[in-house]
Parts: structure tokens; sequence; C-alpha cells
């Protein structure tokens, strides 16, 4: 299971740890112990802040009142009754019959808090306590290998994109989400390169070395071109298609910055520049 949004930072001092603000009166809050705990298997603020509430459900016989940030990752999840994670059910029905009462603060009285509690309460050079719970040494592991696997992914991804794909976008997230099964065929040969000569017969749209002349078109051949796709010459260059702002819209449209018109529609208009 994914962990949840990266929580609001705590502290500027040393974000790596979790600090709990823990009070015997709602209205008069206090620091009761100056220290900040770390989770030695996996130092995200989320694992680090659960390792922090099962210190103090252990320690219970100090206080049993907690406050957090309204939006602070772990306390997000110890609300939510539909989180199946084992560790955030066990740390929910233990503090449960721990009678630990977790209050959540918005945004503005949490800042007040930090402000004028822990900040002024903890020494910037206090080093974290290392508290071995939960142990997720194995959830880091295959996080860090799912991480690899999406570079590894994305890095193929980008291999696979034709002339014609990266020149209206070199990005793979624009492609990945488009659905192939909505594209008409046409649209799929033209983003392949695919163009049709002056016998109106469909071939390859990159110039071979002896290649004198843009296959279907009239144009030369430029040897000072940067490209030897027919069709990127058509989108960019040619002064018989001449379809350079369209292109241009086509670029901001498939990038997501346009949404005038969908990115089946845009490259539908496009196919006659091939075929």
């Amino acid at each position: 299971m994914r962990e949840p949004a990266a929580a609001p930072k705590v502290s500027t001092h040393n974000c790596c740890s979790a600090y709990l603000i823990l009070f015997n009166n709602i209205d008069q809050p206090s620091v009761l112990r100056k220290e900040c705990i770390s989770n030695p298997t996996y130092g995200l603020s989320y694992y680090n802040t659960l390792a922090a509430l099962w210190k103090r459900y252990q320690d219970r016989s100090e206080t049993t009142n907690i406050v957090m940030h309204a939006l602070d990752s772990a306390a997000l999840a110890l609300t939510n009754m539909n989180n199946s994670d084992t560790h955030i059910v066990k740390l929910r029905e233990n503090m449960a019959r721990a009678k630990i009462s977790l209050f959540l603060a918005p945004k503005e009285e949490w800042t007040k808090l930090l402000t004028k509690i822990l900040r002024p309460s903890v020494p910037a050079d206090q080093k974290a306590i290392k508290y071995l719970w939960p142990d997720v040494a194995l959830r880091k592991l295959c996080n860090i290998r799912r991480g690899a696997l999406a570079v590894v992914r994305k890095q193929r991804l980008a291999s696979q994109l034709t002339k014609t794909m990266k020149h209206l976008s070199p990005l793979t997230d624009p492609w990945t989400s488009l659905a192939l099964d909505q594209l008409a065929n046409k649209t799929i040969l033209m983003l392949t390169g695919l163009v049709t000569n002056q016998q109106k017969l469909l071939v390859s749209g990159e110039l071979a070395p002896q290649d004198t002349r843009y296959p279907g078109c009239k144009c030369a051949r430029d040897p000072e071109a940067d490209t030897t796709s027919t069709l990127i010459h058509r989108m960019t260059i040619c002064p018989y298609f001449d379809r350079t702002p369209e292109v241009a819209k086509a670029k901001e449209i498939i990038m997501g910055t346009d949404k005038s018109v969908s990115k089946t529609e845009i490259l539908r208009q496009l196919t006659n520049l091939a075929i």
C-alpha cells in the first residue's frame, strides 16, 4: 500500500523527525517531553509520525492527549476508517484501548502552536530518538524498486516514440494517457511517419541517403535540414502545406496546456498532412 500524501512539515530544522504536541488541558497545551522520533527503517515523515504515536501509546502513563495538523498524512490515515493498512489498524485500536485522544488542528491553529510552543522549546541541535515501529524495511525496498522500474519504463517508452510523436511532444505522459482505440487507423499511420507519395501509395516518410525529394511533396531535399522526416518537413517549413500554426496548437493540446479540443480530434485534423 502506498503512503498517503506527504504531511506538512512540523519542524523547519529537522524535517526528517516527527514531533508530537502533548497536553493535559486543551485550552493550555504544552510540550510535556522535548524529544523527536525517527523511524530507522524508513525515515519518511509519515513513518516517523507513526513511530512517535506508537511510542506515545507505550508511554501513555504521561498523557493521553495529542494534537496534530489536520492534514498530516498520519492523522488522515488514522481517521480514515476505510484504511486497511495493518499498521494503521493496529495503532488505531491500541490508541483507542489506551483512551488516547487525537485532536486535529486546522492550519492557522497549528501554526500558532508551532510558533508559541514547539519551536521555542525544542533545541535546534536535538538528536532524534530512533524508534523501530513499524518495521517497514521491506516496504521501503519495494518502493525503491517500484521507483526504479518506473524510471526504466519511462525511458523505454521514450525510446519507442516515433519522430512525429517526439516532434509533437517529447514527453511520454501525454502519449500514455491517449487511448489507441479512440484513434482512427489513418491517425495511427500518420504518427508512425508514413505518408502518401505522388502515386497516392503509402510509403515511409523517412528519407533515404539517395533521395533528392520528399515523397509526395514538391520540395527538393534540403541538405541542411535538421530532419529527414517528410511529415515533420510538412509540419514545419514546407510552403505547400503551411500548417505551422495548426501544428503549434496541436502541440499545446497534446501537452495539455490547451484543452479547446481533444487530443484525438487534433490528431485527426493533422492526418491529412500525411495521408
